[in-house]
Order: structure tokens, then C-alpha cells, then sequence
């Protein structure tokens, strides 16, 4: 009675404890948890449990857009899926703001929207403008037209040179009439 576990103290008193080995000294239970497992409170909780991390037992705490870790000694925390570290906090892997591993703001452009894919900054054009080669041209400047961003060539007469986002052309004066790639005056 003194030292059985099965019998401890009382021949109807079985030492028992979940994920813990039992002894008996003097009569009296004790319990060792098992590997894996250390006591809180009497109980056996598996190591990596956030809610009773360490010898301390205390819940481990997450920032937000992560979830609670524990090693069985200190309280860590994982990013979800979806974002990364950036200086102690989970940022979105699609904020243009912290892209990447090296948390770097992605670069603005004039008439541009940034935006983080895969880790990786890019831009968008805006409405009415169009990408020349890294900036984004509006859709009706004669300097950079259409897709080949090329400059649109002054026409003869009294013209002036338009683009409407995609071609070049012209537009004549007041007394011009259209005659062919030019203007020329209207006559008496």
C-alpha cells in the first residue's frame, strides 16, 4: 500500500492521471507527465498547447492575422497563409505597402496604381492612360501614342496633331480642309 501505484494507500485506490505515469510514496499518488507533456495545475498538457505554454502555463498571445505558437518553453507565432513578417507584425502578401521578404514599400509612379503579386512589385496604369516603357502616358498625348509610345508626326498645312489613344492623326485649322496626310487652305 505504501509504494503500488495500483494500490495506493487503500487496496481500491488506483493511482491515475491522463498522459502522466503514476508512483506511489508513502501511500500517497504522485505523477510524472509524460515526454511531450509537462503540469499545469495537475494536469498534463501536450507541450506545444498555447493555451497553457511553459512552465508559467499561461496562454501565448498572437498578433493579428497570425495564429499562437508554443515550443513547450516560450510562445512564439506564424503568419497565416496569405501574409508575412514585417517587423514583428503578419502584413498582408498582397500590401503594397510591405512587399516581399525585405518588407519594402513598393515605388509609386505618376498616374499609377502599386500593387504586391508573389512578393513582387508591379503597377497598373490608370484609367486613360497607358505604360511606356516604366511611366504611364495619358491616352492622348502626340509624344507617346498608342502601343509603340511613339511620337505623332506633324502633318502638313495648318494641322495640329492628335492621338486618341491608340493612333495619331490630325485635326485642321480654322480655313483648312483636310487633302490627304495634311491640311491646306480653303479655297476662294
Amino acid at each position: 500500500l505504501d509504494t503500488d501505484p495500483n494500490h495506493c494507500g487503500d487496496c481500491r485506490h488506483t493511482c491515475s492521471r491522463p498522459n502522466a505515469t503514476p508512483s506511489c510514496a508513502a501511500g500517497t499518488c504522485a505523477f510524472a507527465c509524460n515526454s511531450g507533456f509537462h503540469d499545469c495545475a495537475g494536469t498534463c498538457v501536450t507541450d506545444d498547447d498555447v493555451a497553457h505554454c511553459g512552465t508559467s502555463c499561461r496562454a501565448c498571445p498572437a498578433p493579428p492575422a497570425s495564429e499562437a505558437t508554443c515550443d513547450g518553453r516560450a510562445c512564439g507565432y506564424a503568419c497565416y497563409p496569405g501574409y508575412h513578417l514585417c517587423d514583428g507584425s503578419c502584413r498582408a502578401d498582397t500590401s503594397p505597402a510591405t512587399c516581399g521578404t525585405s518588407c519594402s514599400p513598393c515605388p509609386t509612379r505618376l498616374r499609377s496604381t502599386a500593387y504586391c503579386e508573389a512578393g513582387a512589385c508591379g503597377y497598373l496604369c490608370d484609367a486613360g492612360t497607358h505604360d511606356c516603357g516604366g511611366t504611364c502616358s495619358i491616352d492622348t498625348s502626340t509624344d507617346s501614342c498608342g502601343s509603340s509610345c511613339s511620337p505623332c508626326l506633324l502633318p502638313t498645312g495648318g494641322a495640329t496633331t492628335t492621338c486618341d489613344g491608340r493612333t495619331c492623326g490630325f485635326r485642321c485649322g480654322s480655313g483648312y480642309v483636310a487633302v490627304g496626310a495634311g491640311c491646306e487652305i480653303l479655297p476662294s
